[in-house]
């Protein structure tokens, strides 16, 4: 159930804004930017999927959206701003009771760590009934567990799943009874933040294509969070690439894969293993990451970037639309 390209160009179906947003943390040899006055846009119906290196503050992105942030992190700047009834909430400005209510019943989250995820001492079952009930109250357990059935039913699992405590299920099982828990409520939107990570190829390959099936069935906006590239060939309608707290460049598949524009995109689709060709033939990225606690000026990438000239270690670029939606954050295309 995929949006065309023309629709993913009116505003007017854009789900998710995120204005502005800047992210720090305070570690010991000092403040760390995660997300740096980072601005995306999430359309109704599509799957988008966030790209980078590990590091480059894709988690952290996506959970802020849940206005999650770790206890030595805080949000500085920015607005978040979900459709609701016609009209645009900040989410980063609902008090903890609407913050409760919010998140799993309007947008749900998916974390890498399914064990972690999950309370070790209590059974599948629970896990539905505690989340339904803090939602809806008045709900009937017996109703609860039919709906959760049906729901680990569609991650091809079994319903006896229900009665087993985390510990007793192999990875992969955890974390499609998280993504069925994710599901439990009806949310508008799915954050599925590196869902496959630590899985076998199989495992990956088998969750893909459940998710993919029912976005298909059931058109739910999704954002897929991942370093794997092909991954996001598989599943995704758009994708944005990030880098070192920026959003770099954001495009269709097709675009990123066929036609990408900045440095660091093609950087990446450039390291991607082929089966083809000999382990020489490899060209990882250029150079070590810079340290995110004293980045370069101007374009981030630059010190690693073959293209780079005076202008990029002066000033930071701003996204620009090149057409057709195909946005970039890079001084070659500014001064033509």
């Amino acid at each position: 159930m995929s949006i065309n390209n023309k629709e993913r160009r009116n505003e007017k179906d854009i789900i998710l804004k995120i204005r502005g947003l800047t992210i720090e943390f305070r570690v010991t040899r000092g403040i760390l930017r995660a997300v740096d006055n980072v601005d995306l846009d999430v359309y109704k119906g599509e799957i988008l999927g966030l790209a980078g290196e590990s590091g480059c503050g894709k988690s952290v992105l996506a959970h802020a959206i849940l206005n999650l942030v770790d206890p030595n992190g805080y949000i500085k700047s920015g607005q978040i701003l979900f459709k609701q009834n016609d009209e645009y909430i900040d989410i980063l400005s609902l008090s903890n009771e609407e913050l409760r209510k919010f998140r799993w019943d309007k947008i749900s989250i998916v974390f890498q760590g399914a064990m972690s995820s999950f309370n070790p001492v209590i059974k599948i079952k629970d896990h539905f009934i505690d989340t339904v009930k803090d939602h809806e109250s008045n709900k009937n357990e017996e109703e609860i567990v039919k709906i959760a059935k049906k729901l680990l039913k569609d991650f091809r699992l079994d319903e006896q799943v229900i009665n087993l405590y985390p510990h007793e299920m192999s990875g992969g099982m955890r974390q499609r009874a998280l993504a069925s828990l994710s599901f439990i409520l009806n949310p508008e939107f799915i954050i599925l933040d590196e869902p496959t990570t630590a899985l076998d190829v199989l495992t990956q390959k088998f969750i893909i294509k459940l998710l993919r099936e029912i976005h298909e069935k059931t058109g739910l906006t999704m954002l897929f969070i991942t370093h794997d590239l092909a991954t996001l060939a598989e599943i995704t309608d758009r994708m944005a690439i990030m880098y070192l707290g920026n959003i770099v460049e954001i495009g269709t598949v097709r675009q990123i894969f066929y036609d990408p524009k900045h440095p660091y995109t093609k950087a990446l689709l450039q390291a991607i293993p082929s089966i083809t060709k000999p382990l020489e033939d490899l060209n990882p990225l250029p150079g070590p990451v810079p340290d995110p606690l004293n980045p370069p000026s101007g374009c981030k990438f630059h010190p690693r970037c073959p293209l780079r000239f005076k202008a990029c270690s002066e000033s930071r670029p701003k996204l620009i639309d090149l057409g057709d939606g195909h946005l970039v954050a890079c001084h070659l295309y500014k001064r033509n």
